[in-house]
């Protein structure tokens, strides 16, 4: 197979197997081949080449800049699935140092490769707050899907999803929000979503595979009321026909071999709680009135959290609803004092 020479560009081509000699030389660090052309001519030709190879790669070829934008199209959409959801402040280090953190990838594990896991962790343990965003910055939840968690009571619904949003650093009713009887907080953003038991199962009624949800937690499921029972028999029913439904069963105190039994496919995790120093002082008399002592003793440790008007108030409330008296001006007095103090 014959070589050609460098040439510019309309030039006719001359084979290289005709030239009486052929040399190797290096012109600006490139190695070129020369016969009978003059030093000088070869240089020319090999700059005007890299002229012309650099114009070749900077000229887009037909449907290739078409490509670059769907290429571009594509990092920016990945880029949106990997953030959906995404925590908008790190986690502060009161709540890092929760137990639940110590088994997250132990919950993320189970989540993964089991329809249901059962979670038993001890009250304070961060079970009902960090647990659907330790999914969330795993990305255990679809795009446009979002992750539900059932509460029986719907003060404790708004509640959590309030301290959620805080800790993420978004409003409730956007990426975090909750849904309760009349009043119903979220949007299609949504990924985390708080309901009450009730509300959860009317949704089933207008939607039976509960198609917006990747995974349903039902909390406080102890408590076994008439509601969290429907769902449980629900849940694993929808389970045989989404087979990427998950659900997570926690507690404080559940027994895990009747709830094992139940679902398919169960997994169980037992985070333990913590412990705290209790000291026990006592009076050196005895007290003429217990309620009186009893009061100060708690204004007297949480001096430095009930500074106002509204500490007085409550705890004359207390006092009233514990001993169905009228409050004295010498009790009252006392209090305002210690409260000041």
């Amino acid at each position: 197979m014959s070589e050609k020479y460098l040439h510019n560009p309309g030039s006719s081509i001359e084979d290289l197997s005709q030239a009486p000699s052929v040399k190797k030389q290096k012109i600006d660090g490139v190695s070129v081949k020369s016969s009978c052309l003059s030093e000088h001519e070869a240089i020319i030709r090999e700059k005007e080449r890299k002229v012309s190879s650099i114009s070749s790669a900077t000229t887009p070829v037909k449907g290739q800049q078409t490509n670059k934008a769907g290429n571009s199209a594509k990092k920016a959409h990945n880029h949106q699935n990997n953030n959906y959801g995404a925590r908008k402040k790190p986690r502060d280090p009161i709540t890092a140092a929760l137990p639940i953190f110590q088994y997250e990838k132990q919950l993320v594990t189970s989540v993964k490769a089991h329809q249901t896991t059962i979670v038993v962790g001890e009250t304070g343990s961060g079970k009902s707050t960090q647990i659907p965003q330790i999914l969330v910055d795993h990305h255990l939840i679809k795009q446009s899907k979002a992750i539900v968690c059932t509460q029986p009571r719907r003060v404790a619904a708004v509640t959590i999803a309030q301290k959620v949003a805080s800790e993420r650093g978004v409003k409730v009713g956007q990426e975090v929000g909750y849904s309760i009887r009349f009043e119903d907080k979220s949007c299609d953003k949504t990924v985390i979503k708080y309901a009450t038991d009730g509300v959860l199962l009317r949704e089933c009624m207008s939607d039976p595979l509960l198609s917006k949800y990747s995974i349903v937690i039902l909390d406080e499921a102890h408590e076994r009321s008439l509601q969290t029972d429907i769902l449980m028999g629900l849940l694993k029913d929808i389970q045989t026909k989404r087979s990427d439904l998950r659900v997570i069963v926690m507690s404080a105190t559940l027994q895990v071999e009747m709830f094992a039994g139940f679902f398919h496919d169960t997994c169980s995790v037992i985070v333990p709680g913590r412990q705290f120093p209790v000291s026990i002082l006592y009076t050196p008399e005895p007290e003429p009135d217990f309620i009186d002592a009893a009061l100060l003793t708690c204004l007297q440790v949480n001096t430095g959290f009930l500074l106002s008007s509204n500490a007085i108030n409550l705890s004359l409330s207390l006092s009233l609803s514990l001993t169905h008296t009228h409050v004295d001006h010498h009790r009252y007095t006392n209090m305002k004092k210690m409260v000041e103090y």
